[in-house]
């Protein structure tokens, strides 16, 4: 649901022309992937359980910087 969200509120500040909205957008979208860690089974098979789903935290962490970064 969040990144369905977010997806929706990136195209939805793309056509108002509103930046912070976006940056709200990807925010959400790390949010999600920070809370709920998938991998691909391709990670997980290259990397091994753990170190894909802190992998897959770490980038969402990223995305929530970039969230803030576009917000400024």
């Amino acid at each position: 649901m969040g990144i369905a969200a977010g997806v929706f509120l990136v195209l939805a500040g793309v056509f108002v022309a509103w930046t912070p909205l976006i940056g709200a957008a990807i925010g959400l979208m790390g949010l999600t992937v920070i809370g709920l860690p998938l991998a691909t089974p391709e990670t997980i098979g290259w990397l091994g359980y753990r170190p894909a789903r802190r992998l897959a935290r770490a980038l969402g962490v990223l995305l929530v910087l970039v969230g803030i970064w576009i917000c400024l």
